[in-house]
């Protein structure tokens, strides 16, 4: 990233001279986030990871996903949207891509943090988020080679990944027959677990939209609730957002029963996409992207795994609705 273009930059957008070193932020998983001071204000400069923006389409979801950010907020709705500059809310510097974005002072509770009245606001606003924007087609979906990852993971990983390949290919089917027979019916963020909202004491800012896009609303209402208790290992605060939701509107505690079966498609790409990392498929940046990589595979595994186990104690959890 070139610092000299981006204090060109924001100089010429009137976004002030740059006081000090830009401070990276910790937790991105996928894109680096910095912290940068001017003579007119604090924003926060989104560095988009390079072999992501290459992929096609990308660059124009990223659009799409700020515009429906900013229909968010100007609904009411607490989103954090990537400021417009020379038309655009990307960016392009030399060959680097980024976003900017307001400073927001506060914080991301961590998962095992949550409070059950977090985990009602979260649900209030997803019934919100839900209501702005109809949509209504078949998602497209790429079946992920699983098997290709045995020949080519490292060996401290390929066992466990073995352990799990026939549960990752059921999951996946039931995720196919379940988006065929129920297709996507509005917009959302579609990634709106804890590390995606940051707090001031009780009130929440909603970050990160770049996933946004057409959604099952039932299907994401009970993923957002897992997101929000531990895979349901926290009782309060999966009923919590569930009843946040139903605060603001009518939910189908049968449809959401039927999509107990089927694993989000955020969770099987996010593990095929680090799978690639992995593997060397798909390149990274440096070395500590690498040990992310290979730390995720595990987590999601684990994850998927946990997700797999607590079938029954969540459909108890759905009776009480």
């Amino acid at each position: 990233m070139n610092n000299r273009m981006i204090e060109e930059f924001f100089r010429v957008h009137d976004l002030g001279e740059i006081q000090g070193p830009m401070v990276k932020v910790e937790g991105g998983l996928l894109h680096r986030m910095y912290r940068v001071n001017t003579s007119y204000g604090v924003y926060a400069l989104k560095h988009l990871n390079p072999q992501i923006i290459k992929r096609p389409g990308v660059k124009n979801q990223y659009e799409t996903s700020e515009v429906f950010a900013e229909l968010c907020y100007e609904s009411g709705i607490p989103a954090s949207a990537a400021m417009i500059k020379e038309g655009h809310r990307l960016q392009v510097l030399g060959k680097d891509h980024f976003m900017i974005f307001h400073w927001e002072e506060g914080k991301v509770v961590p998962a095992s943090e949550v409070k059950p009245r977090h985990a009602y606001k979260i649900g209030q606003y997803l019934y919100r988020i839900h209501k702005l924007k109809k949509a209504n087609q078949a998602l497209v979906y790429e079946d992920i080679l699983w098997d290709r990852y045995l020949d080519l993971l490292p060996d401290d990983l390929v066992g466990v990944y073995r352990e799990r390949i026939n549960l990752l290919k059921d999951m996946e089917a039931s995720l196919k027959e379940y988006v065929s027979l129920f297709p996507s019916r509005c917009w959302s963020h579609r990634d709106l677990d804890p590390k995606n909202v940051m707090w001031q004491g009780d009130q929440a800012f909603l970050i990160d939209w770049e996933a946004s896009g057409p959604v099952n609303p039932d299907l994401e209402l009970l993923e957002l609730a897992l997101y929000w208790s531990r895979d349901g290992k926290d009782e309060d605060c999966f009923l919590n957002a569930l009843r946040g939701y139903q605060s603001q509107g009518p939910i189908e505690p049968d449809r959401l029963m039927k999509a107990i079966d089927v694993v989000s498609l955020n969770k099987l790409k996010w593990l095929e996409y680090n799978l690639n990392r992995t593997c060397g498929l798909e390149v990274c940046m440096d070395q500590e992207e690498e040990d992310l990589a290979r730390n995720q595979v595990l987590l999601s595994l684990d994850e998927i795994l946990a997700f797999s186990l607590s079938k029954k104690d969540i459909i108890s959890l759905l009776n009480q609705l």
